[in-house]
């Protein structure tokens, strides 16, 4: 889901994924590293309960267990905040309608609409 999040931001080329990049580019990369090291800790963490699981101790291989599930649980929300925000910031970029071309410049506008 997080890559899914990350090619989004990375593949759009609207209006307000361009503001989001210029001005919110390192609370976004801090996000991401924060969601990968978050699930390499968590792999950890399963990998020391499973080893630490024996008939001797088996309660501190549950806690590091539920430790590593509460902090899996709480970073995959983030993660689907996440990746709404950036859909939603995509889908509005996408919706919106194609720019028109300005007008033709003409210096004699005003001479020729003095009713206004």
């Amino acid at each position: 889901m997080s890559s899914i999040a990350i090619s989004i931001y990375l593949s759009s080329n609207g209006e307000r994924i361009r503001a989001v990049r210029r001005h919110y580019q390192s609370e976004l990369r801090r996000n991401w590293k924060a969601l990968l090291v978050a699930t390499a800790l968590i792999c950890m963490g399963c990998l020391v309960a499973q080893g630490l699981d024996d008939k001797t101790d088996s309660h501190s291989a549950r806690y590091v267990f539920e430790a590593s599930m509460a902090l899996a649980f709480v970073r995959f929300l983030r993660m689907v905040w996440l990746l709404d925000r950036m859909m939603g910031i995509n889908d509005l970029d996408q919706s919106d309608p194609p720019p028109r071309p300005a007008p033709r410049y003409d210096p004699n506008w005003r001479q020729r609409n003095r009713t206004l």
